[in-house]
């Protein structure tokens, strides 16, 4: 059970939960900030200094374990042989074995199908055949913009498609059969924290999944109910008016075998407010036919069953529209850049059933045949693939020499396209201290790594246009603030800029 303390203000509500994950978004792992007053300040635009002076002048650093490979003029190496957790990071490895073995244009498959009576208007023998597309109706790929309205271009293109035909009656049922059926039988990993069973950004994979698996709950006094368009979770409500006013509500979840949540219980004393949550769904088909249903008797079909539905005459047609996804490089160039774990994780099973091992060997392999010395995979773990599992391990020198052999693949330049800009784009956006410095806004192209109290960045520094690209790694673990370990990190990466811009 997870308790949620609500506290509502002019008509604004803050949700604070039990742990520092519990208070990041709900889709991603990486959040850009903003400054911090308080913490260490780091010279964003100083010149070049040698690492000695450097880190002399920076004593904050002392409370931090450092994990540091990167090379140029001047070399730096701290813990580079110890492995770290590598959070986020990890998504460099699936990315860009994702690119190698499934290719730029591979796409989530999704097909649609049923026969149409154009006499009577009729579709019946309706069936989707999906492979838990994580996509469908996630973040910019498409999204719940509005209560009862969803807004997802491959699904709206079915309905009007069906409209244009003609239909005017849905005979049932709607079956959905899936590509990957595993998908709902992956338990839960071991390697999750418990306060993450009430977070969307630890999401479950399911058969077919839909706004990163999240749904948004609305709770009243005495009622509680879903206003993301399609979700049927059970609630169990016990929900009493609050006498003081303030809130005080808890959210049980009830799974399964496998960890899927199948029912919430709500229960606890609320004010006059309604309050929302974001919470994980994991009821798979159902929900694709809930979405399916409405969204035809929201345009005046009628749904009947088979029974009473007109007779479909044997010259009815077979009609059918392929939904699948968009192409893995677009999918990978917005997951990686805003750290969707759920989609990464995704990939990381596209990947085990591709190539007919595990992802973790495929992860590992992968690394093994582009490093110099194989010895670096020492103590190395692929638990998943987005680096949210706790029981992943990396070593700085193991994921420094992994990049440092993707230059010369064929797929390089379209998993270079993938990462976040320092001051352009993605999680490394806002990042204020990378943003600030000319050594290093628009040209350190990097994929950050958060969990609670490790704080990582790595990727590549380009010096000029055109010139060859250094590659860098800094891990870091310790107990100063998000802020302030951000500053620091990323004041390594400016100095480390500085010292290789010509």
């Amino acid at each position: 059970m997870q308790w949620f303390k609500v506290f509502g203000w002019a008509g604004v509500f803050c949700v604070v939960g039990t742990t520092a994950e519990a208070r990041l978004s709900n889709r991603t792992l990486d959040l850009p900030e903003s400054p911090d007053p308080t913490a260490p300040r780091v010279e964003s635009v100083a010149g070049p200094q040698g690492w000695t002076q450097y880190f002399a002048r920076h004593p904050e650093l002392k409370s931090l374990k450092l994990g540091i490979q990167m090379k140029g003029k001047e070399a730096l190496a701290r813990n580079a042989a110890t492995a770290m957790l590598p959070a986020s990071t990890e998504k460099l490895v699936t990315a860009a074995l994702a690119l190698r073995h499934l290719g730029a244009d591979y796409r989530f498959e999704n097909r649609f199908s049923a026969r149409f009576d154009s006499r009577t208007g009729t579709l019946s023998e309706v069936k989707f055949v999906v492979s838990g597309d994580p996509t469908w109706s996630n973040g910019t790929f498409a999204s719940v913009t509005k209560v009862e309205q969803v807004d997802e271009p491959r699904f709206q293109k079915l309905i009007e498609s069906l409209l244009a035909r003609g239909v005017r009656t849905l005979s049932g049922p709607v079956r959905i059969d899936s590509l990957r059926p595993e998908l709902d039988r992956i338990p839960r990993p071991d390697g999750w924290r418990d306060s993450w069973k009430l977070e969307c950004m630890a999401m479950m994979q399911t058969s077919f999944q839909s706004n990163g698996n999240c749904g948004t709950l609305a709770v009243s006094a005495g009622k509680a109910r879903w206003i993301t368009h399609g979700v049927r979770v059970p609630l169990k409500v016990r929900v009493y008016r609050s006498r003081s006013g303030r809130n005080s509500v808890s959210i049980t979840p009830e799974a399964d075998a496998t960890g899927r949540i199948r029912a919430y219980v709500i229960s606890g004393f609320i004010g006059r407010a309604t309050l929302y949550f974001d919470l994980p769904v994991h009821e798979g088909g159902a929900w694709l036919e809930q979405l399916f249903i409405r969204a035809l008797e929201n345009r005046g079909v009628a749904v009947v069953s088979a029974r009473n539905a007109p007779q479909t005459a044997d010259s009815a047609e077979e009609i059918s529209e392929d939904l699948s996804s968009e192409p893995l490089l677009k999918i990978l160039t917005i997951a990686v850049q805003r750290s969707i774990n759920g989609i990464m994780d995704r990939v990381f099973h596209e990947l085990a059933w591709v190539t007919g091992r595990s992802g973790s060997e495929v992860l590992t392999e992968g690394v093994r045949e582009l490093l110099i010395d194989p010895a670096w995979l020492e103590g190395v773990v692929f638990a998943d693939g987005s680096g949210l599992d706790l029981r992943n391990r990396l070593r700085p020198d193991a994921l420094y020499g992994f990049l440092s052999g993707l230059r010369g693949e064929a797929y390089f330049k379209d998993f270079y396209s993938t990462l976040a800009v320092a001051g352009v784009s993605g999680t490394l956006r806002t990042r204020p201290v990378l943003a600030a410095s000319p050594y290093t806004i628009g040209r350190i192209h990097a994929k950050t790594g958060t969990l609670t109290g490790i704080h990582n960045l790595a990727g590549y520094f380009e010096p000029a246009p055109g010139e060859g690209l250094e590659p860098f790694v800094v891990f870091t673990e310790g107990s100063m603030s998000s802020t302030a370990t951000r500053a620091a990190l990323d004041g390594i990466v400016v100095n480390f800029a500085a010292q290789n811009t010509p």
